[in-house]
This record gives C-alpha cells, structure tokens and sequence, in this order.
C-alpha cells in the first residue's frame, strides 16, 4: 500500500444496547484495542510513516499520535496495561510504549520483519511472530531481552500457550496444520501436528486449558480439539472467514 491512500476505520460495538458506531482514520488500520480501562483506543495505521493513535473510548477524540516504525501490525497491551506493543513490520524491532505518558520507551531488537506480537504465558511474557524469517522470539519485558527463540520449517501464524498443558500451539496457516512444542531443558521440541481446516488462523482454550478451538479463516469453520489426545471432536461452520475468538466461561 506503499504510495496509495487507503482509508481505515474503528468499529465500537455495545453489546448491551446492541448499537455500533464507526470512526474513521486516516489510513488503513491492522485492529484497535481498548486500553485496560476501557477509556482509550489504541489502533495502528499500516502505513511507511507509521503511526499509532490513541482515541477516547467515549468521544472517539484524538488523544495521541505516535510516530511508530512503518507498518505497525497488532497492538496489545502488556504488564497488567502498563506497556503497549506493536510489531512494525518493516523493521527488526518490537516498539515498547508507556501506556500512561504515550511515549516509545524501548526498541527491542527481534528478527527481521516482525509480523506480529501476542500475549504469552503471563504479563511480562510476550511472543513475536517472524513469518519471513519463519521464527518466534519470546520476549522478557521485565529485562527487555529477547530470552528464547524457536525456528520452524514452516511459516508461523498466531501463537499461544497453554499453561495447563505447559505447550505451545503455533498456528501454521499455509500447511492447513497447528504444531504443539514443549520445551525439555534447554531447547523447544515439536510434539505433534494437528490436521486443521483451511487456513488455521486463531486458537482459543477454554478455561481449565483441557479444550481448543481452532478457527479456520479461508475454511469458515471452528474445530474442537482435546488437548490432551490432540483428537478433533468437532467442527463448527461459520461465518465467512472468521479472524478470531473472546472465550467467556
């Protein structure tokens, strides 16, 4: 999208009153996060100067704009919403920004083209996804150090631990596959592949950890897995090609 003017949006929706409301930005956005306390939303703009804005949850008022690395992905928050993280992709760093003053606080280095960052196994912990460099970085956000790493043979997508099950599932949308790694005392050791539906692209556990839900985005569909056989039960069609998954039990 180098050179082009795409525009972008938010969407708020209120469960309760069942109403939605949109706002837009000025280029296309990759998602939007509300911050802990519900009061701002967080979105990155997908753009080579890239930037992150920070609206009011209620107004949808600019807060901040925050010049970022070009091509900021996926935005989450981290150390019980102290920090926000955005993966640029277009860099070899993970930008680290204090939630409260709205400022870039780190650069941590990672492997090259960062395509995304996701919550790991608690507040300090965060995964970094590499698809071209077909890696993982685990990052510690108390050192700011990368601590640990694994190389796949495959390109990964989203990823996930399961601290039940001590495992980690790693979502490999090209090989209609989900891998399970569990690490042995010093390196990270392959477990087992999961046959998926098209497009493995999401992965939720329900809360004692013993049941996956795999979410297929090019094959409409969720899959039932139990963790402890690695056994698909069951398959849910659904609407067309669904991103993700919230779990409340």
């Amino acid at each position: 999208m180098h050179g082009a003017s795409v525009k972008g949006n938010v969407g708020v929706l209120d469960l309760i009153k069942k109403s939605e409301k949109v706002f837009p930005v000025a280029f296309a956005n990759h998602n939007a996060v509300f911050s802990n306390d519900n009061k701002e939303i967080w979105t990155g703009l997908v753009s080579h100067a890239g930037k992150v804005k920070v609206f009011d949850a209620n107004s949808f008022a600019l807060i901040k704009e925050i010049a970022v690395g070009p091509d900021p992905s996926e935005i989450i928050f981290a150390k019980n919403g102290e920090l926000v993280l955005v993966a640029c992709g277009e860099t070899s760093f993970l930008t680290v920004i204090d939630a409260k003053k709205k400022e870039i606080i780190r650069e941590m280095k990672v492997d090259p083209f960062p395509t995304n960052v996701w919550p790991g196994w608690n507040q300090s912990i965060v995964f970094v996804e590499n698809s071209n460099a077909k890696s993982l970085n685990i990052v510690d956000l108390d050192s700011f150090k990368v601590i640990d790493f694994i190389d796949f043979d495959f390109v990964p997508g989203f990823v996930v631990f399961n601290a039940e099950a001590n495992e980690l599932w790693v979502c490999a949308p090209k090989s209609n596959k989900v891998f399970v790694y569990q690490k042995n005392q010093t390196q990270w050791i392959q477990k087992i592949e999961i046959p998926t539906d098209v497009d493995p692209h999401h992965i939720g556990f329900l809360k004692n950890g013993k049941t996956a839900l795999i979410v297929n985005q090019k094959g409409n569909s969720v899959q039932v897995v139990d963790v402890s056989s690695k056994k698909i039960i069951k398959k849910l069609n659904v609407g067309l090609k669904p991103n993700g998954i919230a779990i409340w039990e």
